[in-house]
């Protein structure tokens, strides 16, 4: 009960990013713009991506969680490609080198680059790595996951964004 008054308070604040624990939580915020530069030397902004949904992924190649989710992600970008799905993954830490290593060794790619900054993950409660966030086609942020994410509950979160 704590936890969803809680929860309740930092929405009524402006603070909807902050959801606590591994669970989804519709967070209802216009997501934070941002810029970054995928593996090709091509410049994106979160902006330029309106009217598709997008998935922001926020991870470590050093975590066998964070490369899970990724898979699960670029799977389903590949199903959900026609039907204006976008993957982000931004990692921390990683060299141009080791992410195109990465990237190399999947079928498809997706938006992957180096995480722009350590305040961009504060801003998107990315604490824990992995974390997922899910933007729909208006650019709100309709929910965050922390940990590992199932595939039931990646479809959940597609429906929302569909």
């Amino acid at each position: 009960m704590k936890r969803v008054l809680l929860v309740l308070a930092l929405a009524a604040f402006g603070s909807p990013l902050s959801l606590a624990g591994g669970g989804v939580g519709p967070a209802l915020q216009v997501a934070p713009n941002f810029t970054f530069t995928d593996l090709s030397g091509e410049q994106f902004s979160l902006t330029k991506l309106r009217g598709k949904a997008v998935i922001v992924l926020f991870g470590d190649l050093r975590c066998a969680s964070c490369r899970e989710n990724d898979q699960l992600l670029r799977g389903y970008q590949l199903e959900y490609l026609s039907h204006g799905l976008v993957v982000i993954s931004l990692y921390r830490a990683a060299t141009p080198q080791e992410l195109q290593q990465y990237d190399a060794q999947f079928n498809f790619s997706v938006l992957t680059g180096a995480l722009p900054s350590r305040a961009l993950a504060e801003q998107y409660g990315a604490s824990t790595l992995p974390t997922s966030v899910f933007i729909d086609r208006t650019g709100t942020i309709r929910g965050i996951r922390r940990g590992l994410l199932s595939e039931a509950q990646l479809l959940q979160m597609l429906q929302s964004l569909m």
